[in-house]
This record gives C-alpha cells, structure tokens and sequence, in this order.
C-alpha cells in the first residue's frame, strides 16, 4: 500500500489552491475591471493567504493526533471507544447482524468494564487488536485514509479561521470579509460532518472484515 497520507501533497494541495481562488473573489470588489488596484488587492490576498496557509501547514505537523480528533469530537467519545457498546448496536449497517457480534465477540463483552473511563480504553483497546490484523485490507486502508482526509480538512478549516480573524484583525480589521468568514464556517460545518461519518465508517470496516474472515473460517 501507499503512504497513508499521501493526500497531503495531492487533495489539500487543491483545497488550498481552490480556497486561495474564493479568498481572491471575495477580496476583488470588481473582477470584470483588471487595473492596478485589483492587482494589488489580488496580491495583498495571495500573501495572506499564504501566511496562513503557511502557518496552517506548521500546526498540522505540530497537532497531535489526540487534538486533532478532540477537534472533531469535542468532549465526545471516539467510535473506537464505544464501537461494541454503541456503534454496533445503534450503527444500521447490513453487513453487520448484532447477534453474531454478540455470540463472536462474547468474551470482549463478557470482560467489559462497568466504569466509563476503562470501558472506553478497553474497547478502543479491543478494536485496536483487530485494525491490526486488517490494516493493509482494501477496504480498512481506504477508509481510513478517507477518515484521515476529512479530518485535516477539517483540522486546516478550523486553522485557517482562527488564523484569518486574527491576522485580519491584526493587519486590517477594516476590511474583514464575512463573506469568507460565512464560507469558512460553512466548510468547517461539512467537514465536520463528513469527519465523522467517515470515522464510523473506518471503524466498522473493520469489524464488517473480521466478521467475514470469521465466517470463512479463515484464521483470525
């Protein structure tokens, strides 16, 4: 398999390229009139633009993977830390019948802590074990790096909104645009969104893999 996160230096290349085009268009009062001065608004924009994506692209590299998801889901918990006791059950995925999840993962269940905070880390523990065995499947390789990809999306989003107030504010608050600010927030409502589908999505991969190996009879 490919670098996992090759996407780094192919889809968010293009996201930043594309989000430099709607910064420029909402920075250009008339597009139609190419003078001096929309050329230099275009070039003040560009440098913004790339002094945060510059700085974006340092905090991705700074951001653990821990702060990345706690972006995404808050004070929640992780899919892999509810995946038997919550995920499954409530998860309507046909691939996965709940009674042949109890009856093949009855000693995860039998051994599961009573208080919240063991039980995350023993089912996240759980799950781990089995994303092992699974890692360089088609099916659990994809969805992961698509999990991946939509959570640095978000993760950039967030940055670049934070970055974008604060460096307008600093340099010219007159001149905010909330256009770009409303497109901004937008995107960071998608992202999120799709983050966290594609996040359920990995982790029941693996469960959906495991279960059919399972029923094959092949060695798990």
């Amino acid at each position: 398999m490919n670098n996992i996160k090759d996407y780094k230096s192919k889809e968010l290349v293009y996201l930043a390229i594309s989000n430099l085009l709607i910064w420029s268009y909402f920075n250009i009062d008339n597009l139609s009139t190419v003078d001096i001065s929309v050329m230099s608004t275009l070039l003040e924009a560009t440098i913004m633009f790339g002094a945060i994506q510059m700085i974006v692209f340092i905090l991705d590299a700074i951001y653990s993977d821990k702060a990345k998801n706690r972006l995404i889901w808050a004070k929640q918990c992780l899919p892999g830390e509810v995946v038997f006791s919550k995920v499954i059950p409530e998860h309507e995925d046909i691939r996965i019948d709940n009674e042949i999840v109890k009856k093949e993962y009855l000693d995860i269940y039998k051994n599961m802590p009573s208080a919240l905070k063991d039980k995350k880390k023993y089912e996240n523990r759980e799950w781990y074990k089995l994303y092992n065995k699974y890692e360089q499947n088609s099916k659990v390789y994809f969805s992961q790096r698509e999990w991946l990809l939509c959570r640095d999306i978000y993760v950039g989003y967030f940055t670049s909104l934070v970055c974008y107030l604060l460096l307008q504010v600093a340099v010219d608050k007159q001149n905010i645009s909330f256009e770009f600010i409303g497109y901004l927030l937008i995107m960071l409502i998608i992202s999120n969104i799709a983050a966290r589908i594609k996040s359920e999505r990995f982790v029941l991969n693996v469960i959906a893999v495991d279960l059919a190996n399972r029923e094959i009879g092949q060695p798990v």
